[in-house]
């Protein structure tokens, strides 16, 4: 997907961490910046990426942690408490929703 921008609106400076942003000036001469970007879709919690969050992904979680298992496919999958990053109190936090009622894996 390419996303554009028209810089004539934007009040603060624009910083871009891609290499590949383009500014180009269409016929109205205010610049625009595109750049591509890639789209991921989650859901937290779900650790192992099949689209649920289930005990798989407790222990999918365990291994990564302390066997060398894989890493989530993103940290936010992993990252079921919020706290922006995955560590052990993302299981705890799995391991309360599913089996003790606690509260979902997500930002509230």
């Amino acid at each position: 997907m390419t996303v554009c921008i028209d810089t004539v609106f934007w009040l603060t400076p624009l910083n871009f961490t891609r290499h590949d942003a383009v500014v180009y000036y269409p016929r109205h001469h205010s610049p625009f910046i595109c750049t591509t970007v890639e789209l991921q879709t989650f859901i937290r919690g779900d650790a192992n990426g099949n689209g649920e969050v289930q005990i798989e992904d407790i222990i999918y979680l365990i291994n990564y942690l302390f066997i060398g298992g894989s890493a989530p496919p993103t940290v936010r999958a992993g990252d079921a408490n919020c706290d922006g990053v995955v560590d052990v109190a993302d299981v705890v936090y799995l391991i309360n929703y599913l089996f003790l009622d606690g509260s979902p894996p997500g930002c509230y």
